[in-house]
C-alpha cells in the first residue's frame, strides 16, 4: 500500500502544466507565421519610435525581469490576436487605425498608466497621427 502512495507522489510532483504558445497553437499554420512576424515587427518598431516606455519589473533583488512593461503586454496582446483573432492582427497593426495598437491600446496604456510627461507627450503624437489622417 506504500509503495502506491509513493507512485501517487512521485506523479504528483512530475506533472507539469501544458501551456499553449504561440509557435503550438492551432490557429498559428505555417502560411500565418511570416505574416504575424512581419506584422509583429511592425508593431514593436513603430512602438519603441513612439519613445513612451513602460516601467522596468524588478524583483526585490534587484534583479530586472522586464526593461519596459508596456513593451511585454504589448507582446502579449500580440499573442493573444494571434491565438484567438488572427484576421485582427492586421487593424491592430496599423496605427492610423481607430481599433490599432496606437489609437486605442497605448492611448489606454498611457491614459491609465503613464506619467503626466508621457500623456502630454503620446497627446503631441495623438494630433501629428490625427494631422496625417487629415492630410
Amino acid at each position: 500500500m506504500s509503495s502506491n502512495k509513493n507512485k501517487r507522489e512521485d506523479s504528483t510532483l512530475t506533472k507539469h502544466d501544458l501551456v499553449r504558445i504561440c509557435a503550438t497553437s492551432k490557429k498559428y499554420q505555417k502560411y500565418k507565421v511570416e505574416k504575424a512576424l512581419e506584422l509583429r515587427v511592425k508593431i514593436m518598431t513603430r512602438y519603441s519610435e513612439t519613445l513612451l516606455y513602460g516601467p522596468c519589473f524588478k524583483l526585490p533583488s534587484g534583479t530586472i525581469v522586464a526593461n519596459d512593461l508596456w513593451a511585454s503586454s504589448l507582446n502579449d496582446k500580440i499573442d493573444e490576436i494571434i491565438d484567438n483573432h488572427f484576421e485582427n492582427l492586421e487593424v491592430f497593426a496599423d496605427e492610423y487605425n481607430s481599433e490599432g495598437w496606437f489609437f486605442k491600446w497605448l492611448k489606454k496604456k498611457v491614459e491609465n498608466e503613464g506619467t503626466n510627461l508621457q500623456k502630454k507627450q503620446y497627446k503631441n503624437l495623438y494630433n501629428q497621427k490625427k494631422q496625417m489622417l487629415i492630410l
